[in-house]
């Protein structure tokens, strides 16, 4: 997360959700504010950016 100073608005934060292994930003959320619910949306974003369909699981 970093805190930008936008003139005329204000301060926002940019939520980042990085692919560590590649280094690819895959997912971001971008508020006047930081809170639980900015940093899940991001979260939330780059996994539906990376999976679009869901990902499958079987049981053995």
């Amino acid at each position: 997360m970093t805190k930008i100073m936008i003139e005329g608005s204000g301060w926002v934060y940019l939520h980042v959700v990085l692919d560590w292994g590649s280094k690819k930003l895959v997912g971001y959320k971008l508020s006047r504010r930081s809170k639980t619910e900015d940093w899940l949306e991001a979260l939330d974003n780059a996994l539906n950016a990376q999976f679009p369909d869901g990902i499958e699981t079987t049981r053995d």
